[in-house]
């Protein structure tokens, strides 16, 4: 199996909600860029986190509530809410200590909040 059916597998088993040809273009567009570093806002069960983790990137994982009990020595979840001080202060901490400089990839499947 390639990475990415592996990739694949980890967001079924974490019960990704995604439509899986469309995360897999996702998947295609991490390896091709060589993603290493992504910020996701919205983890719900984990399934897009496990995923990411599985390409071989490092992912910080903002959400209300991580209902999964994924744990990684690439992964870093906080909790809360992404427009909140207390999340801003915590991340800008997180990008200072591991040295990021950037994200590679912001992803964002959280706040609903229609306007």
């Amino acid at each position: 199996m390639s990475k990415i059916d592996n990739a694949i597998t980890k967001l079924i088993e974490f019960r990704g909600q995604q439509r899986i040809s469309e995360f897999k273009e996702v998947l295609k567009l991490i390896k091709e860029k060589q993603v290493k570093t992504i910020l996701e806002i919205g983890a719900y069960e984990g399934g897009t986190t496990a995923a990411f983790l599985e390409m071989g990137c490092k992912v910080v994982s903002i959400d209300l509530e991580h209902k999964s009990n994924l744990e990684h020595e690439n992964l870093i979840k906080l909790t809360g809410d992404s427009h909140s001080e207390n999340i801003k202060l915590k991340l800008n901490d997180i990008i200072d200590s591991l040295d990021f400089g950037t994200f590679d990839l912001l992803f964002i499947d959280g706040d609903h909040t229609e306007i």
